[in-house]
């Protein structure tokens, strides 16, 4: 089945170090392609979670996975500013 994204094709995708291993793409794409949605699931190789954030926001990104070693970084931050 194939599939060409177009300027109306909805992104998602999973941020992180070492997510290229990841299934989520191969799965949810998958999905999208059995549903017939226009939408496409990538991984983001990046160091540096909340720097990337708003390049990927900007690049328009409907919604975003995260991994659990970020969830753990996001906590630990959230901690820091809430004592």
């Amino acid at each position: 089945m194939d599939f060409t994204p177009d300027a109306h094709t909805a992104l998602f995708g999973i941020p992180g170090h070492t997510v290229g291993h990841s299934l989520s793409p191969a799965i949810d794409n998958t999905a999208y392609r059995a549903l017939g949605l226009n939408a496409l699931y990538l991984a983001f190789e990046v160091i540096g979670f909340a720097a990337v954030l708003s390049w990927l926001w900007a690049l328009g990104m409907q919604g975003l996975s995260v991994r659990i070693p970020t969830r753990c970084w996001r906590g630990r931050s959230a901690r820091r500013w809430t004592g």
